[in-house]
């Protein structure tokens, strides 16, 4: 990790470069796994922009943070809105809720040159990791 992927101009760069392949995934992931019933969406709270895949009993929330990472946190039910700031994310506010989190080095797949189809197929991986190690389709 360099130091200046730790500033916030980092931050929303490497989220504007994978957003939109996040984005893609995750209304594939809503049509195989729960039939179209979640809602995918884009959200930011103050500083922090986030994708969230919201169904009525659970949420997957993806956002970057510091370091050319993305994280994709899974919760039972949503979680407050300041819990996604970037103060709130390091809190133990909604803890108990949490289900299970990855965290998607990013910035160091952008660093390697990977291409558009290597991006996604890391993030498929980590999305698959999630979903099968803590069974999602039965959370929501």
């Amino acid at each position: 990790m360099r130091f200046r992927d730790l500033n916030q101009q980092a931050v929303a760069g490497l989220w504007d470069r994978w957003k939109h392949l996040v984005w893609e995934i995750l209304q594939e992931f809503n049509e195989d796994v729960f039939q179209g019933s979640g809602i995918v969406r884009e959200n930011s709270y103050y500083e922090r922009t986030y994708l969230a895949l919201e169904t009525k009993k659970a949420c997957l929330y993806i956002f970057p943070i510091s370091g050319g990472v993305l994280l994709l946190r899974l919760y039972k039910g949503k979680i407050s809105k300041e819990c996604l700031s970037l103060k709130g994310a390091s809190s133990k506010a909604d803890e108990e809720n949490l289900v299970g989190w990855v965290g998607l080095e990013a910035g160091r797949a952008d660093e390697l040159g990977a291409t558009y189809e290597e991006k996604r197929w890391w993030v498929e991986k980590f999305l698959r990791r999630l979903y099968g190690k803590y069974h999602i389709d039965m959370l929501f």
